[in-house]
């Protein structure tokens, strides 16, 4: 039986040895073809890769497998505002009544100690 050599499988075959993945499906999904695909760069990324039954009527076989991957827990301390729930009517009453000609009339400085109070 001739192989498929159409452009698009042959793009996709090119593109699959140029990234270096490798399939770890190697057991026929469907037929005598392998048409299911666990690809990887890693060859110890993926394990235990078996075909099993098929779902349903479906004419494929289902596979199963194991990702051996570890991610460490990173715990940010960080602090984040929360903007949603801020009282920006309040905020915006206090600084309506400040008289800021005589609030910021005073050298730079001052008026800086003052603003950042």
């Amino acid at each position: 039986m001739p192989c498929s050599s159409d452009p698009d499988t042959v793009d996709f075959v090119q593109t699959i040895e140029d990234c270096f993945y490798i399939q770890h499906v190697l057991s026929p999904t469907r037929g005598d073809a392998v048409l299911n695909l666990v690809l990887s760069t890693d060859s110890d990324l993926v394990s235990n890769v078996n075909v099993i039954d098929q779902l349903g009527n479906s004419d494929r076989n289902m596979i199963t497998f194991t990702i051996h991957f570890a991610c460490e827990v990173y715990v940010s301390n960080r602090k984040i505002k929360d903007y949603i729930r801020g009282d920006y009517e309040s905020m915006r009453t206090v600084l309506a009544d400040i008289n800021w000609d005589n609030f910021m009339s005073a050298p730079v400085n001052d008026c800086w100690d003052n603003f950042k109070v």
